[in-house]
Parts: structure tokens; sequence; C-alpha cells
């Protein structure tokens, strides 16, 4: 088993800047969305939708719903 001990040098940081560069350069071939957007950040925008539209529904109905006795 061997152990990298050695920090990164100035010119692999080079070197990995040049592809990332290189990289961003070339067009986006895959699945859409392009953009990451997590599955959690979707579930709790749409949890959020939902709860605004269920609670303009109830304030949309004024007063006339009433509960029975």
């Amino acid at each position: 088993m061997q152990f990298w001990t050695k920090l990164p040098t100035l010119q692999s940081n080079e070197i990995a800047d040049e592809l990332t560069r290189g990289g961003t350069a070339l067009r986006f071939l895959g699945p859409e969305p392009a953009v990451g957007v997590s599955r959690q950040d979707l579930q709790k925008r749409l949890g959020r939708w939902l709860a605004n539209q269920h609670g303009a529904q109830w304030r949309g109905l004024g007063y006339t719903q009433r509960q029975a006795r």
C-alpha cells in the first residue's frame, strides 16, 4: 500500500485548471436538466408550492364554509 505524502504542486494545479476550463467549454451531453438540481430541492419546492396552493384555495372560500354542529 502506497501513501501520498506530497502536497499537490503548482504545476499539477495548473493542469487541473486547464482541464476544468476545457471541460466547461464543451457542450453538455446527457440527460436533462443540465444544471444540478437535487431531488431534495425539488421535493422542498414542490411541497412549498402545494402548501401555498392549498392555503390560497382555503382563503378564497372566505366564510362560506362552516363546521356542522
